[in-house]
């Protein structure tokens, strides 16, 4: 940009040489204008450059001189201007002639060391100016390699800032993650916890469930045997009176008698004859009339207790599993629905259907707990099942 101002103002020299008074007159104002111009322009760039540790002040008083003693001597040069303006207008033509010829020399010589003085001026800026950015280049790499210092160290203002947060956001996810974990360790105790009475409910259902079926079938066994028992009895009964009704036998037991002989069981003796004081029907019966009744009255008594016993046993509820339903009497079961389960002798129990099978029905209590009721134990009687 300075060489071609150079260029301009050279070019400009010389057409105010070779043109008229009037027309250097005007040149060279517009010349000063451009020149002051450029000079505000390069001191509008030195005062936005940083001062610190610069001797900018010394080159800004520089700089105002040089524009002082510019200003001078165009004031010089308008004064001259003027008188020259003055002696033209009270001479005469020829006078104007000479006149003009002495202008005309002096302001070649006057432009001519004009034009060195703007050329030193401009060349004193133009160094000015490097020297400047050269020392503002020193100054931006020295401060440059001071972060970089300091942040190779770790102590740069910025890479704390940035640090502390850092920790700061690390400190929020410990505390964050701390409380989890408490969350999800007292979620899995309080899980094992319900596991675990519920295993324990489970197997304590499930123990009662075979306590159940052993003495029921212990039952059924215990009246089977005293069924049979009884019936034994009853036929040694009917065939050892049968054997004393016989004559043949009671010779035989009579012989028996009157011979006693010596076995394993002791002696045999002869029973005294039982005197039986009564209404006289009670004589006028037989003995085989009376076993009759005897074996009739005992029948009856058997089948009645075996009857009884059936109809206690063998009372069943109606209930079925049915495309993921129980049907149970008249009342459908789903799951997910409310139920009260009663037991026989016990306080009932609230909770809901949590799962339906074709042997059992899951129920989960509302502690959290589970049990199981079997079909077979609905149809027994063991358990009944209300909707809630």
């Amino acid at each position: 940009m300075d060489s071609f101002v150079e260029n301009v103002d050279t070019n400009k020299e010389v057409e105010k040489i070779n043109s008229p008074k009037k027309e250097e007159k005007s040149e060279n104002y517009s010349n000063y204008e451009d020149m002051k111009s450029v000079t505000e322009q390069i001191s509008a760039i030195l005062t936005t450059m940083p001062e610190n540790g610069t001797d900018f002040s010394v080159k800004k008083m520089d700089w105002s001189k040089s524009e002082s003693e510019i200003n001078g001597r165009n004031a010089t040069y308008q004064d001259n201007s003027s008188r020259a303006s003055s002696s033209d207008t009270s001479s005469t033509e020829n006078e104007d002639d000479e006149s003009e010829a002495d202008s005309s020399e002096l302001d070649e010589e006057d432009c001519a060391r004009r034009r060195s003085q703007c050329l030193d001026e401009m060349t004193t800026i133009e160094k000015q100016f490097m020297d400047i950015r050269d020392q503002l280049y020193r100054e931006r790499h020295t401060q440059i390699m001071q972060k970089l210092d300091e942040v190779n160290a770790g102590t740069a203002p910025e890479y704390l800032q940035q640090l502390l947060a850092l920790e700061t956001s690390k400190q929020v996810r410990m505390q964050v993650s701390d409380i989890y974990q408490r969350l999800r360790l007292n979620a899995l105790k309080t899980n094992l916890e319900a596991e675990t009475q519920a295993n324990a409910q489970h197997l304590k259902n499930e123990k009662q469930i075979l306590m159940g079926r052993i003495e029921f079938d212990l039952s059924e066994k215990m009246h089977r045997l005293e069924e049979d028992r009884e019936n034994v009895d009853l036929s040694n009964q009917l065939w050892g009176d049968g054997r004393d009704l016989d004559p043949i036998f009671r010779k035989k037991k009579k012989k028996e008698e009157v011979y006693p002989s010596f076995s394993f069981g002791g002696v045999k003796r002869k029973k005294k004859p039982v005197t039986v004081t009564g209404p006289y029907i009670v004589y006028m019966l037989r003995d085989c009339d009376i076993m009759e009744d005897w074996t009739a009255i005992k029948r009856a008594i058997v089948s009645k207790r075996r009857t009884t016993s059936d109809k206690i046993h063998r009372k069943r509820h109606a209930c079925k599993y049915l495309d993921g339903k129980v049907i149970y009497g008249i009342k459908t079961f789903e799951k997910g629905q409310h139920v009260t389960v009663r037991k026989r002798g016990e306080s009932p129990t609230l909770g809901k259907i949590s799962g339906i099978n074709p042997t059992e029905i899951l129920v989960e209590r509302t502690n959290g707990s589970k049990a199981k009721l079997y079909i077979h134990q609905l149809q027994r009687g063991v358990y009944t099942l209300q909707h809630r």
